[in-house]
């Protein structure tokens, strides 16, 4: 009996040691917790281009506790994978990737080639697809990532909540995956947009602000669009929760009136004639009445409704034939992806059309055709939306 206990004894340790743990993965305190990545252009003591790399690392207290506290590190290299080499190497750890929130282009990269950026982040190892994108409007992404917060949060999360917050509440940006960047850029008909994200000062201190797109034709940015712009291509990809519409009443009010755009609906109408082609942007709009007006308008007047959705109409059809003209002149990129319209109605003629979109989106004529349905008049029965949206 005692010959069988011992065995048993034995038996049971050598599984402990032949089980002892997981050898091929790092100990907590060789990681180096990612938050954010920045990348930026560079030149070395030789003229060479090379990328800077900027990383947030969020720093494993032993002694735990409920705060977070991140550090900067920084590195050079001819590759994007050996400049964040370089930034690694005076931690004497090794990046993990998991908790990565974002990552930050810088203006002076992006308008040169953001290519690298995407092939380096689908291939990495770690880094999430959906890994959120921002451009640097006017800075460095080292600029960004290193300024204070509000909050003096982690730069990189709370990054991510400004973008996400301005694209769910205020609609003057647009989130944006790195697949969803990868999938515009690989298409040769649609082109890209990104968060802008820049420093603006508040109260006498630096704050993080996102606000407009930054727009990305042959792999590298062309321009910016601004907040306001942004809050009607939010519209046109249905991606609004919170649109906006800033517009003159004429005689009913001395000042400009503001509307929220509670919900709204798109129907695209492709057409070819000749050698012309048109697109009819139709937009459905429920509006909500959020200024009041300088006179005494009497909004129970069925002519007052009917001016001000006039008004509210006239403002929109122009705001968004003015984003798509800016698009097809300045930057001559379709960021909306007019082109499936006409791949899906003309599919003979698209053989011909889908060769050379580029040029074909910048002569395809535009028009706006709104309906606007407003609510908050004053009215109690005019609370509720009661208009089927396009």
């Amino acid at each position: 009996m005692k010959i069988i206990k011992i065995s048993g004894l034995v038996f049971m340790l050598i599984c402990q040691l032949t089980l002892g743990g997981c050898w091929d993965h790092l100990e907590a305190q060789n990681m180096l917790i990612v938050a954010g990545i920045g990348l930026d252009s560079a030149r070395g003591g030789g003229g060479e281009e090379l990328f800077h790399a900027t990383l947030e690392v969020i720093c494993v207290q032993s002694s735990g506790g409920d705060d977070l506290e991140s550090v900067i590190v920084e590195g050079k290299g001819e590759t994007i994978y050996s400049a964040l080499q370089d930034a690694v190497s005076v931690t004497g750890g090794v990046m993990y990737n998991n908790h990565c929130k974002v990552i930050v282009i810088g203006e002076s990269l992006a308008r040169k080639d953001i290519n690298d950026v995407i092939d380096y982040t689908l291939r990495s190892h770690g880094l999430r697809k959906s890994l959120e994108v921002a451009i640097a409007k006017d800075s460095t992404a080292k600029e960004i990532l290193t300024a204070k917060t509000v909050k003096n949060d982690i730069v990189s999360y709370e990054l991510a909540k400004i973008i996400s917050l301005g694209h769910k509440y205020l609609n003057n940006t647009s989130k944006t995956g790195m697949f969803q960047l990868h999938e515009a850029m690989i298409s040769p008909c649609r082109a890209g947009v990104a968060p802008a994200v820049f420093i603006r000062d508040n109260n006498g201190e630096e704050a993080l602000l996102a606000e407009g797109l930054g727009v990305l034709a042959n792999g590298r940015l062309v321009g910016f669009l601004s907040g306001k712009q942004s809050n009607i291509y939010n519209i046109l990809m249905k991606k609004s929760k919170n649109g906006h519409l800033t517009f003159s009443a004429g005689s009913l009010s001395d000042r400009p009136l503001g509307a929220k755009i509670t919900r709204s609906g798109v129907r695209l109408i492709p057409e070819i004639s000749g050698d012309t082609l048109s697109l009819a942007v139709c937009v459905g709009a429920t509006v909500a009445l959020e200024s009041s007006m300088t006179i005494n308008a009497d909004v129970s007047d069925p002519k007052t409704e009917q001016a001000l959705q006039k008004a509210m109409r006239a403002r929109l059809n122009a705001e968004i034939e003015a984003l798509i003209k800016e698009t097809q002149e300045k930057y001559g990129a379709d960021i909306f992806g007019f082109y499936k319209e006409f791949e899906d109605k003309f599919r003979q003629e698209w053989k011909t059309l889908g060769q050379d979109w580029a040029r074909h989106f910048k002569e395809t004529e535009f028009r706006a055709q709104s309906e606007v349905n407003m609510i908050n008049s004053g009215l109690l029965e005019n609370y509720e939306p009661d208009m089927e949206l396009l």
